[in-house]
């Protein structure tokens, strides 16, 4: 009698056996590889938030007049906010006079929005721009109004002056498992008319 060339019992569990380990192993590389790159774009996300505040906090703070930061507290969800003076017309380029002064334009405030994870910025105009500092600090930022959101699941903002007299601006962001902390440094020279 002539035996067939077949596999027996025993050889096809042993190469299912590797099969599926084999199987395990790659679903299991897959995995490692996915948490891996979840964490990355979530560290990513933060930097890149963290990036886009501090870089537009330091141009307004460095374009800022002279005396003109001011730290305001208001009630929650509003919080803390910072404002500054700024020669910047809306197309983002200082102004001046004939005589070569710099026209002040408007009052750039930041706020916290703790209740919202949010830092939020926007620009109140001065009802007549002038060379001269305006008399007036800028008005509190109502609760009720709606800034341009700069940056979301912001998880800590605070402002402290140290005793070198520098203003520290430190706030945290998350992103799903990763966060990302940051201090900006600003020369407080506060609000005082001339």
């Amino acid at each position: 009698m002539k035996r067939r060339g077949a596999f027996t019992l025993a050889e096809v569990l042993v190469a299912a056996g590797v099969l599926l380990l084999l199987i395990g192993l790659c679903t299991e590389i897959f995995l490692i590889a996915s948490k891996g790159l979840s964490k990355l774009r979530d560290q990513q996300g933060a930097q890149a938030a963290q990036l886009t505040v501090q870089t537009r906090m330091h141009h307004d703070a460095h374009r800022a007049r002279n005396k003109s930061l001011l730290l305001q507290n208001g009630q929650p969800p509003g919080g803390w906010t910072l404002s500054m003076l700024t020669a910047e017309t809306q197309n983002g380029l200082p102004a001046w006079d004939s005589t070569g002064q710099i026209i002040w334009q408007a009052w750039v405030q930041y706020r916290y929005r703790g209740d919202r994870h949010t830092l939020e910025r926007q620009r109140q105009e001065l009802s007549t721009p002038s060379a001269d500092p305006p008399a007036t600090m800028p008005p509190a930022w109502p609760v009720t109004t709606e800034g341009h959101r700069l940056a979301e699941q912001v998880e800590a903002f605070d402002l402290r002056v140290n005793p070198a007299g520098y203003l520290d601006v430190t706030f945290r962001f998350t992103s799903g498992t990763s966060n990302c902390s940051s201090r900006l440094r600003v020369l407080s020279e506060f609000y005082a008319t001339d």
